[in-house]
């Protein structure tokens, strides 16, 4: 499966974390375009210099940056550190971790944050299955996802029968019919100028029709980034 580079969902942030100036993203993969390894960010950023991403801690999860171009200062878990070129550096469960742009030039950064949780590590390990085999990781996620979207609505009609209920996760992806039916109806997102394109709503609508589910789209505008409508 190939993706081209204009494909890439693009994104900026402002002041991100707490930080200065703005950050490009480009979504080269993320969770749900088909991976069966479950990877919550898998993108390219772009600080122009003096632009940084402000100090935070990731729990239950780590972050990889990869020094594609540039020069970076970075604060690792409360130890200031230089990164040229070539350089990486991981941020593991429970650590923080910040990043400025401090050459002549954007820095260019690959970042790519792979989800194994302690919890799903153990499951796994304790069913004697390689929690790094990317199938068990995947249906390990199908499974606790189908949980999740159980409980939710046993919860739910506990105090209000019959609620309406769907998990927002930008957009569900085609093929993922196990994933829809976990909702009481469908919710399309779509931002066209969020490089998602003009022709995301009416395809995912006409695909939306074939499964007998009610279903509503929406877009919006969000202050410096995302949609512009």
């Amino acid at each position: 499966m190939i993706r081209r580079e204009n494909e890439f969902q693009q994104e900026e942030r402002f002041e991100m974390r707490g930080g200065n100036g703005t950050v490009k993203i480009q979504h080269i993969w993320k969770k749900g375009d088909g991976l069966n390894a479950n990877v919550r960010m898998y993108a390219r950023l772009i600080l122009e210099p003096g632009a940084s991403i402000g100090y935070h801690v990731h729990e239950n999860e780590e972050e990889i940056f990869y020094v594609v171009s540039g020069r970076a200062e970075a604060d690792d878990n409360g130890t200031t550190v230089t990164l040229e070129t070539g350089d990486s550096i991981v941020t593991r469960g429970g650590e923080g971790h910040a990043v400025k742009s401090i050459g002549d030039v954007p820095l260019v950064l690959l970042a790519i944050i792979p989800c194994y949780c302690q919890t799903c590590l153990k499951t796994m390990r304790d069913r004697g299955l390689d929690p790094y085999d990317p199938k068990n990781a995947y249906n390990l996620a199908v499974e606790t996802y189908n949980n999740y979207t159980r409980r939710m609505r046993e919860t739910v009609d506990k105090y209000k029968p019959g609620l309406p209920i769907f998990h927002n996760a930008g957009h569900l992806y085609i093929g993922n019919r196990e994933f829809a039916y976990g909702n009481t109806h469908l919710e399309i997102e779509s931002l066209p100028t969020g490089g998602w394109g003009y022709d995301h709503f009416p395809l995912s609508a006409a695909y939306a029709r074939t499964l007998g589910m009610e279903y509503l789209g929406m877009t919006g505008k969000f202050h410096r980034s995302w949609g512009e409508f």
